[in-house]
């Protein structure tokens, strides 16, 4: 997904992204859908985080 300049809402145009993890399997569904537990999220924030250090 991205949502960039004026119809992202942007006053200062930059680029902005967000990372979905996906899971085989699993549908993608709305991010209001569903609320992550936070622990998994820490995990996948974490193994972004080594990922962008690498």
């Amino acid at each position: 997904m991205q949502f960039s300049e004026a119809a992202g809402g942007q006053e200062v145009f930059h680029l902005h992204m967000h990372v979905i993890p996906r899971v085989a399997g699993v549908p993608l569904k709305p991010a209001a859908s569903i609320k992550e537990d936070m622990a998994v999220l820490a995990e996948h924030a974490e193994r972004l985080s080594a990922a962008l250090s690498a």
